[in-house]
C-alpha cells in the first residue's frame, strides 16, 4: 500500500449540543446527548478512516490496521463504507480488553459554533487498552513496513504499547517510507506525561503535523515557528541521528505552515465557509504525506494540503464527508489560476 494508518479505527457518532462540556464530564454529556437523541444514532467512519478516506480520494492504496469487531454492527458499516472508499483494512486482535470484539465507537460533541468534544470508552482506560503484552502477529510488521508511507496519531498509544509504535515505527523508516506523526487531541499529555513517548515517535518520524494550540501544549510559551524550528534541531538532521525532516503546523483560518533545512514555507487559508472542521486535519495529512511521497517540495505540498482541510471544511463531520479532489482543484485554481493547480495536482497525477 501506499499508505497505511495503524491503531484509531472508529465509528464517529456525530451529535449537537448547546454548549461543550467541561474535559471531566465529557462521557456524561455524550450519555445524556444519545438519551436525548433516541432510536439509532446517525454513525459516519471517523478516527484513521478520515486520513485514510482522503488518501484513496488523492490516489493513494490506502489500508487501516487496527481494531474493529468482527459482527456488530458500527465493524459491518465501518468495513462497507470503507471498502466503497477504496480504502483496505487489516484487523488487529484487542487483547483480552472489553473491546475485544466491539468497534470503538466515538462520540462527537459539536456546539452551535463548530466546536467539538470527543469522548468513547477508551477515555475510562487502562492504556494501552489492548495490553502491555501486545505484540504484532506474523507478517503484520513487514506488512505495514512494506508501505511507502505511515501515518500515527496520539490515539495510537491509548491502544498499543509504546514500544510496539515505536517499533513499526521504525521497522518503516528502517525500509524507507515516509512516517508521520500527528499528536491530536492527546497533545497536552505528550507535553506531559507521555512526553517519552513523543520523544521516542519522532526518532523514526519524518514528518510531525499538527495545530498551533498543540504545539502550544508541547512547547508552552515559545513562538510557533521557533519552535517547529526546536523540534527540528532536536529530531532531525546529522546531529541528533534522527529523521524528522518537516513540522508543519496548522493555523486554522490562518493558514498552515512548514518548516524544514530550507527555513519556513507559510500557505494562506483557501476563503470557504467553516461548515465543519471534524476532519479538516486528517485530511491535511493525507495531502502533506502525498507531497512529501512525490517529493513535490514544500510549498506545493502545503498548497495541496490546506486545499484538503479547506474542502472538507464545507462538510458536516468526516470519513466520507472529507472533501474531493474536484473541490481542491476549484480551491487552488480560483487562488492561483490553472497554472499553478496544474502545478500542485501533477503530484495526484504521478
Amino acid at each position: 500500500p501506499d499508505l497505511v494508518h495503524v491503531g484509531n479505527l472508529c465509528v464517529d457518532v456525530t451529535l449537537s449540543v448547546p454548549v461543550l462540556p467541561p474535559p471531566g464530564r465529557k462521557r456524561e454529556a455524550a450519555a445524556r446527548a444519545l438519551d436525548e437523541l433516541g432510536g439509532e444514532p446517525p454513525m459516519e467512519v471517523g478516527g484513521s478512516g478520515n486520513i485514510l478516506v482522503m488518501g484513496s480520494r488523492l490516489g493513494l492504496s490506502s489500508v487501516g490496521v487496527g481494531h474493529f469487531g468482527g459482527g456488530d454492527a458500527a465493524g459491518a458499516f465501518m468495513s462497507r463504507e470503507l471498502a466503497e472508499e477504496g480504502v483496505g483494512l487489516r484487523r488487529l486482535e484487542a487483547g483480552a480488553s472489553d473491546s475485544s470484539d466491539r468497534t470503538l465507537e466515538c462520540v462527537v460533541l459539536v456546539d452551535p459554533l463548530r466546536a467539538h468534544a470527543f469522548s468513547s470508552r477508551y477515555d475510562r482506560g487502562p492504556i494501552p487498552i489492548f495490553g502491555d503484552d501486545f505484540a504484532f502477529g506474523p507478517g503484520t510488521l513487514e506488512y505495514i513496513a512494506a508501505a511507502k508511507s505511515l501515518s500515527v496519531n496520539g490515539m495510537t498509544f491509548d491502544e498499543l504499547p509504546s514500544a510496539a509504535v515505536f517499533e513499526v515505527a521504525a521497522a518503516a523508516r528502517a525500509s524507507g517510507a515516509e512516517v508521520m506523526f500527528d499528536p491530536g487531541p492527546r497533545s497536552p499529555s505528550f507535553g506531559g506525561e507521555r512526553r517519552a513517548e513523543l520523544d521516542g515517535i519522532l526518532r523514526s518520524a519524518t514528518v510531525l503535523s499538527l495545530t498551533e494550540d498543540e504545539l502550544e501544549s508541547i512547547s508552552p510559551g515559545v513562538a510557533p515557528e521557533i519552535a517547529a524550528h526546536r523540534l527540528l534541531e532536536r529530531f532531525g538532521g546529522k546531529n541528533s541521528g534522527g529523521a524528522l525532516e518537516w513540522v508543519a503546523v496548522k493555523q486554522g483560518p490562518e493558514g498552515a505552515f512548514v518548516a524544514g533545512d530550507f527555513g519556513s514555507v507559510f500557505q494562506e487559508a483557501y476563503p470557504v465557509e467553516l461548515v465543519d472542521s471534524v476532519g479538516c486535519g486528517d485530511s491535511f495529512d493525507a495531502a502533506l504525506l502525498l507531497g512529501r511521497m512525490r517529493r513535490s517540495g514544500a510549498r506545493a505540498s502545503l498548497r495541496l494540503a490546506c486545499a484538503a482541510g479547506a474542502a472538507t471544511a464545507e462538510g458536516h463531520g468526516a470519513g466520507r464527508n472529507v472533501g474531493t479532489l474536484a473541490r481542491m482543484r476549484d480551491l487552488v485554481a480560483q487562488k492561483y489560476g490553472s497554472e499553478e493547480m496544474a502545478a500542485v495536482f501533477g503530484a495526484v497525477a504521478a
